[in-house]
């Protein structure tokens, strides 16, 4: 939903504008966030369309669909240093 909602920013704030809408749009961060957000759960889509396709999930598709989930994601470490860097 979020990416489909990233993927029509453009027509979103462009819409607004016209019908002028009173409405809050979302600032330039906002947007970035939503699009980090986007890259964070990119792998869980992945693993949910495979373990969906199953009719019955194995012990061993379980535990690599995990481990892909797992190793997605920054450790402690890294993202300790993804605030320095901001």
């Amino acid at each position: 939903m979020l990416k489909r909602f990233l993927e029509s920013k453009d027509a979103i704030i462009s819409t607004l504008t016209i019908i002028n809408a009173p409405v809050h749009t979302l600032t330039q961060e906002e947007w970035e966030v939503v699009r980090e957000a986007c890259t964070v759960l990119e792998p869980f889509e992945q693993v949910t369309v495979e373990i969906s396709a199953e009719s019955y999930v194995t012990a061993s598709k379980r535990y690599s669909c995990a481990r892909v989930c797992r190793r997605s994601q920054p450790t402690t470490t890294e993202k300790q240093q993804q605030q320095r860097d901001k």
